[in-house]
């Protein structure tokens, strides 16, 4: 689940701009972008690529929560959720929606600016889920 309200990339990534969201008698479904995988963003929802949008804390905790709770997602072996960098309100919104997160993986490039907000995720994870938490790997 992309969690970038601000900047929902995970469909470009991964090649699915055209697709759109199903529907069906159980609920609305994630896109199936493999037999094993199920992506959804708000860039499926988003008329135009280009379009803003312009939120604040509230309406964001509220598509966060309609975008875990409204989807069938059927059965899954992981929840991987895709998070901005830093620790604003979606990181804030899913520790609150989610307060047993059992893993985290934060992901980096090696300039010192980015390193700068991976170490503040790093402690907002210690601080919310994982106090016991080390850095595993640093490229």
């Amino acid at each position: 689940m992309d969690c970038d309200i601000h900047g929902p990339t995970i469909p470009t990534l991964l090649g699915l701009e055209k697709e759109r969201i199903g529907n069906s008698p159980e609920g609305l479904k994630p896109v199936q972008a493999t037999s094993n995988l199920k992506v959804l963003s708000m860039g499926f929802l988003i008329q135009n690529k280009d379009d803003p949008v312009i939120w604040r804390g509230p309406m964001k905790m509220s598509a966060i929560k309609q975008l875990l709770g409204d989807f069938n997602w059927g059965p899954l072996d992981y929840f991987i959720i895709d998070l901005p960098p830093g620790t604003g309100d979606e990181p804030l919104s899913i520790a609150q929606i989610i307060p047993k997160i059992t893993g985290s993986i934060i992901v980096t490039t090696p300039q010192d600016v980015a390193l700068i907000s991976v170490r503040k995720s790093i402690n907002f994870v210690k601080k919310t889920w994982h106090p016991n938490c080390l850095e595993l790997l640093r490229i």
